[in-house]
């Protein structure tokens, strides 16, 4: 029994452990996010405003599985997929940031090309997460 408790107290640190990295990393996307809006105010390099607006949607997706982790239940299923399509979408930011303007132009064509320019056009949220498969071809 009390093997038993100890371990239920232990998964219970290690639960509010990985909430606690998980909300520092949205600090640090803020920070990296303002960072890039300095660099690029204007929205003239898409090499570092596409990765920005990827970034923001990591943000939200990030505050979603925190959401859906509060309390150790099956809820923190629903958070899987959305934890790995959050890890694809920097991925995917971090790719377009270092190859270049050149890759953040196919990336715009790529998300054109997947929802009609209504995101691009409008400037909002920008979630890609089939960049590489599209940009391989």
């Amino acid at each position: 029994m009390a093997e038993s408790s100890t371990l239920k107290t232990r998964l219970a640190e290690f639960h509010q452990q990985g909430r606690v990295l998980l909300q520092e990393q949205t600090r640090a996307l803020d920070a990296t996010i303002d960072q890039l809006n300095e660099r690029d105010p204007n929205h003239l390099s898409p090499s570092v405003w596409i990765p920005m607006l990827m970034l923001q949607a990591v943000g939200v997706s990030v505050q979603s599985v925190l959401a859906l982790t509060q309390e150790r239940t099956m809820a923190i299923r629903d958070g899987f997929g959305i934890a790995r399509s959050t890890v694809e979408t920097a991925i995917n930011a971090a790719f377009i940031s270092v190859q270049g303007d050149a890759m953040g132009e196919r990336a715009i064509r790529h998300m054109r090309r997947s929802d009609g320019g209504t995101l691009i056009a409008q400037r909002r949220l920008v979630i890609c997460t089939s960049l590489p498969r599209a940009i391989s071809k």
